[in-house]
């Protein structure tokens, strides 16, 4: 594949109060990483293109579905945006390292040989016009909480965020985009729990009501289908587990578990 000469080299425009940057062959490092602070949800991705590394932030549900299912290891995009650059020194060397964080206002998939990029990977914009699918806004905030553990969430309070989950689910079922013989069962629960601590210094223990977030059973968000502007249409959950399966079950685990000597 042929790339023009121009098209190599990353572009930098200062001649507005803002700065932009233009990489037309940024590759990927790794995975996006995926932020929850309190209900907002960012996604940010680690790149590098002509010897210099930069990393993308973005909190536009479009850019994070965008990075989650097409920023792949070893992927090639052409990333335009805002940018900002702060120098600092490392723990583990003496001379200065340079930070470019950018916010960008366009991504679009670059195909070249041995690339992992997916052929399927749709330009994504960010533009007045743009909106926000309140399907797509759902589904993010449905993988988020399915991929809880693996997503950067310090500052997240999942109760919250399941309730603005549950406020979006019956947002989408009253308009009928949410359909199905599961549609009528949120994809999430909020229970009491009880929490039994026990002290060192008192006999005894003391129980604390708590707020538990409990997953239902919508199937895996998968972001290659399901992202159009179609009804979200949610199958039956599967039936309990007979005996005969469950006993079938823990032997199986069993099996598995390894002998000591």
């Amino acid at each position: 594949m042929e790339i023009n000469a121009r098209r190599h080299r990353m572009e930098i425009n200062a001649r507005r109060r803002q700065i932009e940057i233009n990489a037309p062959f940024a590759r990927a490092y790794d995975f996006a990483n995926i932020k929850v602070d309190g209900t907002r949800i960012t996604a940010s991705t680690r790149l590098s293109m002509a010897g210099m590394n930069f990393t993308i932030y973005a909190s536009g549900y479009p850019f994070i579905h965008y990075m989650i299912k097409n920023m792949l290891p070893g992927s090639y995009h052409h990333i335009t945006g805002v940018f900002s650059a702060s120098a600092y020194i490392s723990q583990t060397s003496t001379r200065a390292m340079l930070s470019i964080r950018v916010r960008p206002t366009l991504i679009e998939p670059v195909s070249v040989d041995r690339s992992t990029t997916p052929s399927d990977a749709i330009q994504v914009t960010d533009t007045p016009t743009t909106t926000t699918s309140k399907k797509l806004e759902f589904l993010i905030h449905l993988y988020c909480l399915q991929e809880w553990e693996n997503c950067e969430t310090s500052l997240g309070d999942k109760v919250v965020f399941a309730e603005k989950l549950i406020s979006l689910y019956e947002r989408l079922h009253q308009e009928d985009m949410i359909i199905g013989p599961g549609a009528v069962s949120p994809p999430v629960s909020i229970q009491d729990a009880t929490l039994e601590t026990r002290s060192s210094l008192r006999p005894g223990t003391k129980k604390t009501t708590v707020k538990e977030v409990v997953l239902g059973t919508y199937p895996a968000v998968n972001m290659k289908t399901n992202m159009d502007d179609s009804p979200l249409v949610v199958p039956l959950p599967p039936p309990p587990p007979s005996p005969e399966q469950q006993q079938q079950q823990q032997q199986h685990h069993h099996q598995q578990e390894p002998m000591l000597d």
